[in-house]
């Protein structure tokens, strides 16, 4: 029988670790920022329209509307449960026999993400006040843990730029 934590996420028996979180962190945006991207947007506008390049303009005006769009409301929580016979990505499960590796990658204020490489690809979620001790300990008893992997330049990017 499963019984819900106090986040009324339900945990089945066996349950390892659970929680919810986001697939990427939602960054904090501060009015700086707002201004800074709205300044660049409209130089490079401004720019295009001035040299007669029509084409880059729409092109911005575009990409500032999908990221608008996009961004209009918060990532959905998804739940993890990790367990002895594999982990549950929301209603989806995958054994530990189709999974290669996992790492973790620490960052602030977020705490970090984890990762887990399996025959299909590469998933990845925020650990969100998981220790990140605990998730080691519990996942190298199932899968080996890859060492010396980093934060990729593109993942770094958006986390900087706040994207």
């Amino acid at each position: 029988m499963s019984t819900p934590n106090t986040h009324g996420l339900v945990i089945p028996p066996g349950t390892l670790l659970a929680w919810e979180a986001t697939r990427r962190a939602v960054p904090h945006r501060t009015r700086a920022w707002y201004i800074a991207a709205s300044a660049i947007v409209l130089i490079m506008g401004g720019y295009s329209l001035a040299i007669g390049n029509w084409s880059t303009a729409l092109a911005l005006f575009a990409c500032v509307l999908v990221y608008a769009v996009s961004h209009k409301s918060a990532p959905p929580l998804h739940r993890i449960i990790i367990t002895h016979e594999g982990f549950h990505f929301d209603e989806t499960f995958t054994p530990w026999h189709r999974c290669n590796a996992f790492w973790i990658i620490e960052t602030q204020p977020s705490g970090g993400t984890l990762h887990i490489q399996t025959a299909k690809g590469k998933f990845a979620i925020q650990i969100n006040g998981i220790s990140p001790h605990d998730i080691h300990e519990n996942l190298s008893s199932f899968i080996k843990y890859a060492e010396g992997k980093h934060e990729s330049f593109v993942d770094y990017f958006i986390r900087i730029s706040k994207l």
